[in-house]
């Protein structure tokens, strides 16, 4: 039986939510084959007791994993970690340096020359509110 009550370390000052913590570090010992495929997850209730949390931190952090793939709950059976994993490879970003060697986006903006921006100086000490312009699409400009 794996070790939750001293594998699983939560910091109660930290800003982090508490499930979120204990959804991070099952993730680690899932990656790390620690937990492996197919093994069965105590129940809400039981680790909840173990890690002296509430409940509902548990059944959130269930949730999580479920929604992000790492284990599967089956009715009237418990919570299981995947045996099929979500595969994460990091990807390299493609490079839009431009020739002169500032970086573009790799596509162009619609521009409606009837919308000019008005250059507007800056004091120090004064909040400016601007809600922005208006879609030039969705105004009636005749």
């Amino acid at each position: 039986m794996f070790p939750y009550k001293t594998s699983i370390q939560l910091d109660r000052k930290s800003h982090q939510a508490l499930f979120l913590q204990l959804a991070n570090q099952m993730i680690q010992h899932i990656k790390s084959q620690t937990l492996a495929p197919e093994t069965k997850l105590p129940s809400s209730r039981v680790l909840a007791d173990q890690l002296q949390v509430h409940r509902k931190t548990v059944v959130a952090c269930y949730e999580e994993l479920t929604l992000q793939g790492w284990v599967e709950s089956l009715p009237k059976k418990g919570t299981f970690v995947r045996s099929n994993l979500p595969v994460l490879e990091q990807q390299k970003l493609y490079d839009f340096t431009g020739m002169c060697g500032t970086p573009t986006t790799g596509f162009s903006f619609y521009g409606n020359p009837m919308l000019g921006e008005k250059a507007v100086a800056k004091q120090q000490g004064v909040m400016y509110i601007n809600d922005g312009v208006s879609d030039a699409r969705l105004t009636p400009i005749d």
